[in-house]
């Protein structure tokens, strides 16, 4: 009897977890993630028209940086490598430790990653990496070391050809969609300040798509809690509800199929005027309430999975069996296990 050693296929399994990435706006959430892990208190993401690129005449620039501790040489390789990230054997609390997430970089046209930490600087680049794949070949990056950044440390990634053109991305994605991304679905957006993890708060992001910009404080964004419904009905009368903010949170919630497993959990009821004044994306009607609110489980305080199904709305009723008005607001929960 002979033992075999199975094999991977390399190129195709970097191919195909480069393609699983199918929603464009999940770099940023990569981005932002390896960020915090690297301990930045400042992230920037700008896009942009570039007069000459890399790699095609006038591309689209993706351009993310950070103030982290950057990257020494074996990490700018794990980079590139598939499954071979720090982070996987370490006690720390990282966001990602599986080595795919990068792997959505190999999207772009042309990838180069500029990074500084306490002793030197790297920069690191590829053309065409998914061409390469598609044709059985593996990407062959580019490694040298530079001159440490006069900032401090960090990294800067650019992105040329990620999408297309400006007009491709237009109409996939856009200021409004990567603010919303960001505060919905990425560690920037976490909910961790609701349980008073206090560690990314004063921690910015800013955005720059083209000529609009924008400062983002750590944190998503709920509304105040306004919960006084005498005020409310004084001020806005039958539409009192629509203002009406109450929070509800619970830590250390012991899960009865699972008792080593422990979840925090925070609830809003929010009327829909509280919403519209903290999210953009009601008022500019890029999507309804009933397509992004309700019920959400959250890994490392991120929301991963909707799981509305779990929630049975019964619509209160007055002394009489009338429905009152305040099954309109419906809730937001998000609860972290």
């Amino acid at each position: 009897m002979s033992k075999y050693v199975p094999k991977v296929d390399e190129v195709w399994e970097i191919r195909e977890i480069a393609n699983d990435f199918t929603d464009p706006l999940e770099v940023f959430r990569e981005a932002i993630s390896n960020a915090y892990d690297a301990e930045a208190t400042e992230i920037k993401i700008e896009i942009y028209k570039e007069k000459e690129g890399n790699f095609n005449n006038n591309p689209l620039i993706i351009k993310i940086s950070d103030n982290g501790k950057g990257m020494t040489k074996e990490r700018i390789e794990d980079f590139w490598n598939l499954g071979c990230s720090e982070k996987r054997n370490s006690s720390n609390e990282y966001i990602g430790c599986k080595g795919h997430g990068t792997k959505i970089y190999l999207k772009a046209e042309y990838i180069q990653v500029q990074t500084t930490n306490s002793k030197c600087a790297f920069k690191s680049y590829c053309d065409n990496p998914m061409k390469s794949l598609l044709q059985g070949k593996k990407y062959e990056p580019e490694i040298e070391e530079i001159s440490c950044s006069p900032d401090g440390t960090g990294t800067e990634i650019i992105l040329e050809g990620y999408i297309d053109n400006e007009t491709s991305f237009s109409k996939i994605i856009n200021f409004d969609d990567i603010r919303d991304h960001i505060l919905w679905f990425t560690k920037h957006g976490s909910i961790e300040k609701e349980f008073n993890i206090t560690k990314r708060k004063d921690c910015k992001l800013y955005l720059k798509v083209f000529d609009r910009e924008e400062c983002l404080e750590f944190g998503h964004v709920f509304a105040k809690e306004n919960s006084d419904i005498s005020k409310l009905k004084q001020e806005f009368g039958d539409d009192a509800v629509d203002y009406y903010v109450k929070k509800f949170i619970k830590t250390g919630v012991e899960l009865e199929e699972f008792p080593s497993y422990k979840c925090d959990i925070v609830l809003y009821y929010e009327g829909t005027e509280a919403r519209k004044k903290v999210n953009p994306s009601l008022l500019n009607g890029k999507y309804i309430e009933g397509s992004r609110y309700g019920l959400y489980l959250c890994k490392d305080y991120i929301p991963i999975k909707s799981i509305n199904e779990w929630v049975n709305i019964v619509e209160p009723t007055d002394s009489e069996g009338k429905q009152e008005k305040t099954c309109e607001a419906s809730t937001r929960s998000r609860s972290d296990v």
